[in-house]
């Protein structure tokens, strides 16, 4: 991480060189106490009654307070700041350590990831060289992806000025990418996550299926207003879609239908078919276009642990997917081999009594049973229906070869394949 860090030593180019007591807020002071301050500090609602020699002077001074100490042009006993618009509001429930800071220095445990930068912007408004050399010196020091995502977060909010605390934290994200927890992005914008992406995938060979995993998380995440623009501009971070990322693979295809990014859907499409059994289907809903959603669970060679996945996936499916009609109900039913389902799936289907479920479908499954697959084959005729319920999924193992589905059946209470 050395490598990355020799950028924030930029940061402190805007800076001049330049008995511990400690400020109290104006409105808890006794007025022998408010008698030895000789300046105010309003931040919105609060005032601060402070000492000029401690603000304005010594190795931890302020130049803008000393500026102001010195030209001050205003009547003697109204010597009020008032930084209500100068400093950041995100900054303003830090101004009290700050002050702490000019008559005690930085304590131990101050700065953290979560605060560090709005610290450095305070610095960096109020010049203030040596506080903003401790946040420097804190940040290159404890730079990694943990710290780095919580520094970015503020840093976009805070800026401008703080374009090398960005581009620090940008590359050491990237450079730790496959260490990142992906819901961590989501504090985020989307530009900087992309920058973060590009980075990942150009400069430091991330792990495919971790950038797949990282744009589902933040797609998912983000406000459905938004959704559009930020999976457009995040999917093009996406060169490979792994067997991996078969668990987002499915959201994916949707999206890219959705927003014809035809690059992607033809990333997805095989990754999706050959890796059915790991794929989250409830996402099948994601999918806007139905004929598509049929397509794939009525491919021969759709990999599956077994015909009770695709029977539960086309039943949430038709639960789940607002405006189908009852023949497009019946359309995806048609895609089940319901000859090769489990007896156990077989009374499940009972059970539910689903009335889209073609009665075609259930008599060729049934006859099968009795008959037999091969010889039910020969006897009906070869109409696309007729033939593909009774086609077994062809579907391959992790060593290539092609696994043929069994037909289950019963025989004096005992299972057996047919």
């Amino acid at each position: 991480m050395a490598s990355l860090v020799n950028g924030f030593d930029d940061l402190l180019e805007a800076f001049e060189d330049s008995s511990e007591l400690t400020w109290v807020e104006l409105n808890n002071m006794d007025g022998e106490l408010v008698e030895l301050t000789d300046w105010k500090i309003k931040l919105g609602k609060k005032i601060y009654a402070v000492h000029t020699s401690s603000i304005g002077d010594g190795v931890r001074q302020s130049k803008f307070f000393n500026a102001q100490f010195k030209h001050w042009s205003g009547p003697t006993n109204a010597k009020v700041t008032d930084l209500t618009t100068v400093l950041p509001s995100s900054c303003s429930k830090y101004f009290e350590e700050t002050l702490n800071y000019f008559y005690s220095g930085v304590p131990d445990q101050l700065l953290r990831g979560e605060n560090v930068v709005a610290f450095f912007k305070i610095a960096h408004v109020l010049q203030i060289k040596n506080l903003a050399t401790e946040c420097v010196k804190w940040m290159k020091e404890n730079l990694s992806h943990e710290t780095a995502i919580l520094m970015l977060q503020q840093a976009v909010q805070l800026s401008p000025g703080l374009d090398a605390i960005e581009e620090n934290c940008i590359q050491a994200c990237a450079l730790e990418f496959n260490s990142c927890n992906a819901k961590e992005f989501l504090r985020l914008p989307t530009e900087a996550l992309s920058k973060i992406l590009e980075a990942a995938t150009t400069k430091y060979s991330a792990d495919d299926a971790k950038i797949c995993h990282a744009v589902t998380t933040y797609v998912r995440g983000i406000s459905d207003g938004n959704r559009t623009v930020v999976f457009l501009e995040l999917a093009k971070r996406i060169l490979v879609v792994p067997k991996k990322a078969a668990i987002d693979a499915l959201y994916l295809l949707g999206k890219s239908i959705e927003h014809n990014d035809n690059r992607l859907k033809n990333l997805c499409v095989p990754i999706v078919a050959a890796n059915f059994k790991n794929v989250n289907h409830d996402d099948l809903v994601a999918i806007p276009d139905h004929k598509i959603v049929c397509d794939l669970l009525d491919d021969d060679e759709l990999n599956v642990r077994s015909e009770d996945q695709v029977f539960d996936a086309i039943y949430n499916y038709c639960q789940t997917k607002d405006g189908l009609t009852t023949r497009m109900k019946e359309e995806i039913w048609e895609t089940c081999r319901f000859s090769y389902l489990s007896s156990r799936c077989a009374v499940k289907m009972l059970t539910l009594d689903i009335a889209e479920i073609p009665s075609r479908c259930v008599q060729l499954a049934l006859a099968s049973c009795i008959a037999g697959v091969d010889k039910l084959s020969q006897s009906l005729n070869k109409g696309p229906l007729e033939v593909k319920r009774l086609q077994p999924r062809r579907v391959k193992d992790e060593n290539g070869f092609f696994i043929t589905q069994k037909c289950w059946g019963k025989y004096k209470g005992n299972k057996y394949y047919k």
